[in-house]
């Protein structure tokens, strides 16, 4: 028994499939969660795969190519960068810290000289911090 390559049916967003393994039926999984299964290593050679609506089972060797591209299309979209003004926030934080810091350690005979220097680089960075982003 020959059964029809489950590959030469487009993978379509509202395509659900069922996983058969060790006769053990799991699912509907979308084809995007079939893809993160692939990813992590869950979905095992031997696995069979059918498409909703059909009725023969596929082996995963089958789908192997498939499930690489998706992976790999899925591996190159951002990784949830972390927001502008989140980083805005925190690059500009340092030198104020740096400023409120070296004017309480200048008032203190002590710290004097620390905080004579902790300003002095915190005025430097904000200059910095400033031509970056007002270039």
């Amino acid at each position: 028994m020959n059964p029809a390559p489950l590959s030469n049916a487009p993978a379509t967003p509202e395509a659900h499939y069922l996983i058969e393994r060790d006769g053990d039926v799991r699912g509907p999984y979308s084809f995007e969660i079939l893809t993160m299964m692939w990813t992590r290593k869950e979905l095992r050679l031997t696995d069979r795969l059918r498409k909703d609506g059909t009725e023969s089972w596929v082996e995963v060797t089958r789908m192997v190519k498939s499930l690489d591209q998706a992976a790999h299309a899925q591996s190159d979209e951002a990784r949830n960068p972390p927001s502008f003004g989140s980083i805005i926030f925190l690059t500009a934080l340092l030198p104020i810290i740096g400023l409120i810091m070296g004017a309480v350690w200048l008032s203190q005979p002590r710290y004097r000289s620390a905080g004579g220097a902790l300003l002095a680089i915190s005025v430097v960075f904000m200059f910095i911090w400033c031509a970056i982003l007002f270039r």
